[in-house]
């Protein structure tokens, strides 16, 4: 996971425009599209794993980058 969520945090860093990433207006608000980050090609439970596996590892990226996690999963925000 580690280089998929690498290369997704320097996409932030550099408030890119890419597919997998979805922008507030103000761009202090993102969602991951997980679906285009790890698509549902395959057994379900493998793909679950792999999701699960990615948020926990993004979730402390992002933390470390200084954004904040929501309620929501794959959706993070900049404190004001």
């Amino acid at each position: 996971m580690r280089p998929l969520v690498e290369e997704l945090a320097h996409l932030v860093a550099e408030r890119a425009d890419d597919e997998r990433l979805k922008w507030s207006d103000d761009g202090h608000a993102l969602k991951v599209t997980i679906g285009k980050v790890i698509p549902a090609d395959g057994f379900q439970q493998t793909i679950a794993g792999r999701r699960k596996r990615f948020r926990i590892a993004f979730d402390s990226r992002m933390t470390q980058m200084g954004w904040e996690t929501t309620s929501a999963p794959y959706r993070y925000t900049l404190p004001s």
